[in-house]
């Protein structure tokens, strides 16, 4: 009983997201994406299930989808990150590229899975022996490069997407309101959990589905694992809002559709809203602000972008600075944790990562210079 909660347990994760992150979403967004990650991932440990419960004849009859999903979710990964990054849409024209192995793989598999006698193939895929016909011989070859294709799906997603977030770091903030400026942001904490994901996947494909058929402990590190790290990608796409996907970190160039009327009454109303110090509320979103002056979120994270060259948590960090200087020259003495919640970041790792991206400076240094110069 318990082993088969264990076997459940990413089962039920994986099934849950997939169909949580495409209810209700354009089927194109990164979010919806992500539910297509989890539906491959779902397929894996549905045929994970199969096999260790174990249920072998239903397993062997899913095992050419399983070979295929295996090389699916990587690609569809990558896919993800590009969507948060350098790519407007999926274009099945543009990214068929990353998914062409595994179709070929499946092909390729799929003809020695009717190639072979139906007991040898049950022989080979359970490990009960070693097949030595040609069309065995052919089979065998066939998953020999299933597992070096995944060895370099891995190291190949992992990598392109830590190059992906570092290049175009402001963009996932656009879709994940970062507005901590935290050393690490979301889409990056979300690609480092996918690497022990990763890691895990790679070292158990090498030890062999056998080193696991009597291992309880095994089987528990690996649910446990498995579970909790695609549970956590799940809710880090749960909680990705789209606020501007035009905005590009070396393309920042006014509206032609802005007029002149439109601009002067926007920028009239954002310094009323800083006037009242709305930045003070660490949890300010760009809909908050854009409720606050009657206006559209797009529209609005547009107009800062392509007039204050700013992305919107870099605009509402600029005067979170000024309110924190202000009142460092008023009360010097004050912690750290109290002129965070005074000036609106929220923490102290906000504040740290919002003076050194405004100043270029240490906050201790910035601070020094501050209390050199008299007040006024």
């Amino acid at each position: 009983m318990l082993k088969t909660l264990l076997l459940a347990f990413p089962v039920f994760v994986t099934f849950f997201w997939s169909i949580t992150l495409q209810i209700g979403q354009n089927r194109r967004s990164p979010q919806a994406f992500l539910g297509k990650f989890m539906t491959f991932a779902f397929v894996v440990y549905t045929s994970h299930f199969l096999f260790f419960a174990p249920l072998h004849r239903l397993y062997m009859i899913i095992d050419p989808i399983y070979q295929y999903a295996s090389l699916m979710v990587y690609p569809m990964f990558h896919i993800y990150i590009r969507l948060l990054t350098v790519d407007r849409k999926f274009s099945f024209h543009k990214h068929s590229i990353y998914l062409a192995a595994p179709t070929i793989l499946l092909i390729l598999y799929t003809i020695g899975a009717i190639w072979m006698d139906k007991g040898s193939y049950e022989r080979l895929i359970l490990g009960d022996g070693l097949p030595t016909s040609f069309a065995g011989l052919y089979q065998r070859t066939v998953m020999l490069i299933i597992k070096i294709v995944f060895l370099v799906q891995v190291i190949f997603t992992v990598w392109k997407n830590f190059l992906l977030l570092k290049t175009y770091e402001d963009k996932p903030k656009q879709y994940y309101s970062d507005l901590e400026n935290s050393r690490i942001n979301k889409a990056t904490l979300l690609n480092i959990t996918m690497l022990v994901v990763a890691c895990a996947s790679f070292i158990l494909r090498c030890l062999g589905r056998n080193f696991f058929t009597h291992e309880l402990i095994g089987i528990t590190i690996a649910s446990i694992l498995f579970s909790t790290t695609l549970f956590a990608i799940g809710l880090f796409g749960f909680h990705q809002e789209l606020i501007n996907p035009m905005f590009e970190k070396a393309d920042i160039r006014s509206s032609k559709k802005t007029t002149n009327s439109k601009t002067n009454l926007l920028e009239e109303q954002l310094k009323q809203a800083i006037e009242k110090k709305i930045y003070l509320n660490p949890s300010l979103t760009i809909r908050d602000l854009a409720v606050a002056i009657g206006s559209n979120r797009t529209y609005l994270s547009n107009y800062i972008n392509s007039e204050h060259k700013t992305s919107f948590c870099g605009y509402i960090n600029r005067y979170r600075v000024k309110e924190l200087e202000a009142i460092l020259k008023e009360q010097p003495q004050q912690s750290l944790e109290t002129l965070a919640d005074l000036a609106g970041f929220g923490c102290i790792d906000s504040l740290k990562r919002a003076v050194r991206n405004e100043t270029g400076m240490a906050f201790n240094e910035w601070r020094k210079q501050l209390h050199s110069h008299p007040k006024g």
